[in-house]
């Protein structure tokens, strides 16, 4: 159905067939809370009467930004203005608008588009602006510019929110690059000269109601909304076409920005005061939104329309008017003689003036939008307008050692006093004289170590609320150098790919290209580091090595599949027959499926033999020193109760020898029908009970499969230190049984399977990699698991293929240590059997998630397992604490929190803030006593008139401290002795009686965890949580959160 709606007959034959529309938006400061665009600028820039090369400062009254940084305007020449807005820049780029400034009672319109390319420049974002006249010539304007981007995910309710740059003018289909939405999807596509479709995909944008806004970028068009509908067919999605044409009316493919709100302003934030209407609307329809719930009000004349925004409990602050033609392309509509509030009651008045090339226009469409923000209440700890980041330093590369560790606040300033700022590197403080405290950065030098550095910052802003951010970083100073060979030992020639990654911590890795098999790896660590290569070119041939990072060079030889073995002996029935064995001691031993008795692996070693012929002898010498940690005790008995191993069952065990990695291949030819083949094998290190875990002895193991026809490559590379010890069992160091699956194609394919294991840093002790079995599997059910937000709990979706299921199928879903069926912890959770005879489709079952509360410690994941080589992996629940430090008797609110989030099918969640110290309450409460925008006397005021009785004793305090000062400076000069007698009054009145965000953290638990991150689940969570703390406060309307608390 068309979005669009003419005026009455009688107001329409004024205009005849050149019926334009037109959208506005007024706009004021505000935070953005979590889910919503986070950053955003906009100005009203005048520079009619400034001369070209002219920098300026738009209006304070017209301007402002999430950082509340510099605006600033650059003349270029006529009609020819860059933005600058300082201190915007983000990894993605987001979405800008531009609408003329007109004046009505002169008949005077410019149209103005987005001149240029718009992004980063540095830390600051630049938006180059082009006017005109309205036949096309360049003109001086007066214009209103907007750019937002929303830096994370964004997620509905309140609303829906869409904003892309459609800049493929001339393709059928494509996702535009730059984009966000709240939805599912965006998309875009050509449906005829100058048409655009765009498709906004998800279940919010089905609701009535809504405004956009429009606008050219780069080429010289005029665009326009000319159809709004649902998707045909029953699809989750609406289609919204956009006409440009030229500047006399042709239709002409060109780039356009484009935005869509309904609930939320132009900017994409749903905090603080805000609404939208379009003049040929009823008022009361679902196109006329005010946040304040007053009925906002058009006044239709000849030419013009009047708007008003009544906002009651509104007050001042910079306003942004947007105006955008819709309906009729070609047609300009600008803003003209909008006033703005100073205070409550508050109205937002103004008009819209339309026109194309040839005629002055009665605007028909025209959509309003304002943002008035409320005042942060200091008390509240609200962290929604605040981001911390650590800039320059990457968790999943390696650094340089000597890096800069460097964290950025955006939307606040920090505490300048170095005091209250500290970092630690894997648990040592860096020495204060390594750091540097900015407004809005904080500096460390010489801070980062050889290797992990687990960084933990902690911090305070201006108005004393805490900051926390905790991350990860690899850091190393070695240059590795890399040689590919052929498998003959000639040089590669040709490209190739060569990766690096640490053995104890995989999802960290350089990867260069190279065009002659030789390569240079910077910043690596001096630990120890896997290499791999793939050729690029001709046939399918990969390598790896393992070697420590301060090495220096290494070597690695690309192997190719090798001819497959016709025998069939991937259970070792028949020895080493089919298994090339010639490169490493190995035994065949007896399976054992729980724990080794210390003596059976004793035994095991001294039964290995190099290529099955020769004696594996011990090297000689003995390692030095002592090892950092207590030996097990010697017991043959020690260790946990092994089952025994079926008559005949044996397993191949390789083992190190010197330095450097020994390894078995065996290559075959996979049974047609076969869908997944699975290598289950388990780690053994003696390094372990003699007491040399986390010391640099780290041996290592690598297990790889890998197939011709889809050059499909699986396995695991990890180490002793990489996999922890809670892997072993500490009398034999044994790992459980683990296991890698590779899919292969079910007509047939050629599978190579690897095992090999090295000692590192020294020939001693020796370690194994023992494989129990090469799996080829058939299946016909693959279970997927996902959260689910709308419905709650977890949903178990499988598929059949394959044709009718021939037999019965169990699927069972368990807790997991991690994503792989030898993961699961204890018995299934859930299961359901899908019975033979069940079709090919796809079916879905969904689990409460009442039934997920009993969560066993250390549990990372859900599996879905149908057999071993048929298994899915969710990540369970995530609940984000990095912005708060961590306490001991916080676990309780935790795992509430997180069963909740379980029960609501919310897979992620943020907490926001956690409870103040009394120092933390004194520092708050000091800094806002000394705001110096305003004298002491207002500030105890303003304070007293946020706290009660409690909080009005510390304030007396400050007052009785300052009786004789005369100014706010005095007051900052003796903080250290005010603020000490504010926290002894805190301490003697009790904290929590002073404010609800204060405590001791041993005694209660405060977390706020944000709520834009939900959508319909919320009051599923509520309900959930409640029941199982001890308070809780629904401020998502006033804090954009909920505040739950715990008794400990």
């Amino acid at each position: 159905m068309s979005r669009l709606r003419s005026r009455p007959a009688t107001v329409c034959a004024l205009v005849a067939a050149m019926v334009a529309t037109g959208a506005a938006v007024a706009l004021g400061a505000g935070p953005a809370a979590a889910a919503e665009a986070d950053q955003w600028g906009y100005a009203m820039v005048d520079g009619r009467s400034v001369a070209a090369g002219t920098t300026f400062t738009p209006s304070a009254a017209r301007r402002d930004s999430s950082t509340h940084g510099d605006i600033r305007a650059t003349k270029r020449g006529v009609g020819d203005t860059v933005v600058r807005f300082a201190g915007l820049a983000t990894p993605t780029l987001g979405v800008a608008h531009v609408s003329p400034v007109v004046n009505a009672s002169a008949g005077i319109v410019r149209d103005c588009r987005i001149g240029g390319p718009y992004g980063r420049d540095g830390a600051d974002v630049v938006v180059p602006v082009q006017c005109t006249d309205l036949q096309g010539n360049p003109a001086d304007a007066a214009f209103s510019v907007a750019y937002t981007v929303a830096t994370g995910t964004l997620t509905p309710n309140p609303g829906a929110y869409a904003y892309l740059v459609a800049d493929q003018p001339a393709s059928a289909s494509y996702r535009p690059a730059i984009s966000a939405t709240t939805g599912t999807g965006v998309e875009a596509g050509r449906t005829g000269v100058g048409l655009t479709r765009i498709t906004l995909s998800g279940a919010d944008f089905l609701s009535d109601g809504g405004s956009m806004q429009i606008t050219a970028y780069q080429d010289a068009a005029r665009c326009a909304m000319v159809a709004w509908q649902r998707s045909p067919g029953g699809a989750q999605s609406i289609q919204i076409t956009v006409k440009c044409v030229d500047v006399n009316r042709n239709p002409v493919d060109a780039r356009f920005t484009f935005t869509f709100m309904r609930g939320r302003s132009v900017l994409g934030t749903a905090a603080g005061t805000f609404g939208y209407l379009n003049t040929d609307r009823a008022t009361n329809s679902p196109d006329s939104f005010n946040s304040s719930g007053a009925l906002n009000r058009v006044y239709q004349y000849p030419s013009t329309d009047d708007v008003q925004f009544p906002f009651p409990s509104g007050g001042g602050g910079p306003f942004l008017v947007l105006t955008t033609a819709q309906g009729t392309p070609g047609t300009v509509c600008g803003s003209d003689d909008w006033s703005f509030p100073a205070g409550p009651p508050s109205n937002v008045n103004g008009r819209t003036f339309c026109a194309n090339s040839t005629s002055i226009m009665t605007p028909v469409f025209v959509a309003v939008v304002a943002t008035q923000a409320p005042p942060l209440d200091p008390d509240v700890d609200d962290r929604s307008n605040l981001r911390l980041d650590l800039v320059g330093l990457y968790s999943k590369a390696f650094n340089p050692v000597n890096k800069v560790v460097r964290y950025e606040l955006f939307g606040e300033e920090f505490y300048r006093d170095p005091a209250f700022t500290r970092l630690t590197v894997n648990g040592t403080a860096v020495p204060a004289g390594k750091m540097a405290v900015n407004p809005t950065d904080v500096q460390f030098t010489g801070a980062l170590v050889d290797g992990r550095n687990v960084l933990e910052f902690d911090s305070m802003d201006y108005h004393g609320r805490p900051l926390h951010l905790s991350r990860t970083v690899w850091a190393g100073s070695y240059t590795l150098h890399t040689t590919v060979l052929e498998a003959s030992g000639a040089p590669y020639q040709g490209f190739v790919e060569v990766t690096l990654t640490t053995v104890d911590d995989q999802s960290v890795s350089a990867t260069v290209t190279s065009t002659n098999g030789v390569v240079d790896l910077p910043d690596v660590p001096a630990t120890t580091v896997n290499v791999s290569a793939r050729a690029l070119s001709g046939a399918y041939r990969v390598g790896a090595a393992g070697t420590m990072g301060n090495a220096g060079s290494v070597t690695v030889v690309l192997q190719d599949m090798g001819t497959p073995s016709t025998v069939a002996n991937n259970d070792f029935s028949q020895g080493y027959a089919g298994w090339d064995v010639s490169k490493a001691p190995v035994a065949l031993v007896n399976h054992v499926e729980g724990n080794y008795q210390p003596a059976a692996v004793k035994a095991m070693s001294g039964a290995a033999k190099m290529g099955g012929v020769t004696a594996k002898a011990a090297p000689a010498g003995k390692r030095s020193g002592s090892p950092p940690m207590k030996p097990a005790p010697v017991s043959p008995t020690s260790g946990k109760t092994s089952k025994a191993a079926a008559a005949g069952d044996v397993d191949l065990a390789v083992f190190t020898y010197g330095q450097g990695e020994r390894s078995v291949v065996r290559t075959f030819r996979t049974t047609p029908g076969t869908t997944d083949v699975r290598v289950r094998y388990r780690f053994i290190t003696t390094e372990v009970p003699y007491g040399w875990y986390g010391s640099q002895f780290n041996d290592y193991f690598r297990v790889l499969a890998r197939s011709q026809s889809s050059q499909g490559l699986v396995g695991e590379t990890n180490s002793m230190n990489g996999l922890g010890l809670f892997a072993f069992d500490y009398a034999t160091g044994a790992t459980g049984w683990r296991d890698v699956r590779l899919p292969v194609n079910p007509n047939g394919d050629v599978v190579q399977v690897y095992a090999g294991v090295a000692n590192v840093a020294d020939p001693y002790y020796d370690s194994a990699v023992v494989v129990d079995i090469v799996q080829e599997a058939v299946g016909q059910v693959t279970p997927r698991l996902s959260w689910n937000p709308n419905s709650g709990g977890l949903d178990l979706r499988y598929a059949v293929d394959y044709g009718k299921l021939t037999q019965n199928a169990r699927i069972d879903v368990y807790w997991a240590r991690g994503t792989g069926y030898e993961n699961r912890i204890g018995n299934a959770v859930h299961s359901v059997t899908v019975p033979a005879g069940t079709d090919v489709g796809t079916y879905t079952q969904n689990i409460p998630g009442s039934r997920l509360d009993g969560d066993p410690d250390g549990e990372t994941h859900l599996i879905a397992v149908v057999s071993p080589t048929r298994v899915d992996a969710i990540a369970d629940v995530a609940l984000d604490l990095s912005a708060v430090a961590r306490h001991p008797n916080d676990t309780g609110l935790v795992d509430a929190i997180k069963d909740g989030m379980r029960v609501a099918g919310q897979a992620g969640a943020t907490v926001t803030s956690a409870l103040r110290t009394p120092q933390d309450q004194a520092r708050v409460m000091f800094n806002n006593l000394t705001n110096t925008s305003r004298t002491l006397a207002q500030n105890i005021q303003a304070q007293k008139n946020i706290y009660g009785a409690a909080g009005d004793a510390v304030i007396d305090v400050f007052a009785s401290q300052t009786a004789s000062m005369t100014t706010v400076q005095q007051a900052i000069a003796a903080r250290a002795t005010i603020e000490a007698a504010m926290l002894a009054k805190i301490n003697e009145l009790g904290c929590r009686n002073v404010s609800t965000h204060c405590g001791d953290p041993a005694k209660t638990t405060v977390f706020d965890v944000a709520s834009a991150q939900f959508g319909t689940n919320a009051q599923r969570f509520i309900d959930a949580v409640t029941p199982r703390v001890t308070r809780f406060l629904d401020e998502r309307s006033n804090n954009g959160c909920f505040h739950f608390e715990l008794t400990n």
